[in-house]
């Protein structure tokens, strides 16, 4: 099964690609290229974009935004779970919390955060928010499957508490964590995005799809929206290396 995995699984992914290409297309046909442009001016829209600096300040603008707030939530979440994992008591305590979080739709959020923050912040605080449930609750599932005998054995003889949480807690929840952070990496960028789009800054990408739809402009906004994905892609396969870099013995497995 592995072997069939790692030598057809491109040859898929590039045919799930195609049967996208092939209903966006047919739609094009159907309603037409002004209604639905065709994915080849779509393309050829994205090679423009490429190809002009303003771009990039969009993008990095974008990028840096979803990574500000990825990176704070990483650091509230992950020490957060790990508590809430070994003290029953403080998940119990974090359960309100988490569970708001988790509750709250995205719109709601972005309202609320742009009275207490403004536009500039706004995306930022949205990428925090959104991702700390889903870092959290990882964090919280690896360190409830720690091996407890483990945990006493580290006691009985009186390992350090930070030698415990460094080799034993936190080796222990990385597998969740590094599916924790692919994750919320995707939800992160949509949050962000749909942020821009609602209050448009400046730069980023959320607010150049925001200027496409003013101009009835559905082939910038398909553009814009591939090169959203893009980098999304490009940022968890840089999650897909650390990961690979971290836990070597998972990549061998």
């Amino acid at each position: 099964m592995k072997r069939f995995t790692i030598s057809h699984k491109f040859t898929y992914q590039v045919l799930g690609v195609m049967v996208i290409l092939f209903v966006w297309q047919c739609l094009s046909f159907t309603f037409g290229r002004f209604i639905v442009p065709q994915p080849t001016d779509t393309f050829q829209r994205l090679l423009k974009l490429l190809m002009t600096a303003d771009t990039y300040g969009h993008i990095g603008m974008t990028a840096f935004r979803v990574l500000t707030g990825f990176l704070v939530a990483l650091i509230i979440a992950v020490p957060w779970g790990m508590l809430a994992g070994r003290y029953p008591q403080f998940e119990a305590f974090s359960n309100p919390q988490i569970s708001l979080l988790k509750s709250v739709p995205v719109v709601s959020i972005i309202i609320i955060v742009l009275f207490f923050f403004g536009s500039k912040l706004m995306p930022s605080v949205i990428s925090l928010l959104v991702v700390v449930p889903i870092l959290y609750t990882n964090t919280l599932t690896g360190m409830k499957n720690v091996d407890e005998k483990l945990i006493q054995m580290s006691t009985i003889y009186g390992v350090l508490l930070g030698k415990r949480v460094s080799e034993l807690y936190f080796k222990g929840i990385l597998t969740y964590l590094f599916a924790g952070l692919e994750a919320g990496l995707g939800v992160a960028f949509k949050a962000v995005i749909a942020g821009e789009v609602i209050s448009p800054p400046l730069k980023g990408i959320g607010a150049s799809i925001w200027n496409a739809k003013l101009y009835i402009d559905l082939e910038g906004a398909l553009a814009w929206t591939a090169m959203a994905l893009i980098l999304s892609f490009a940022l968890e396969l840089g999650i897909v290396a650390l990961r690979e870099e971290v836990m070597p013995w998972k990549t061998k497995a």
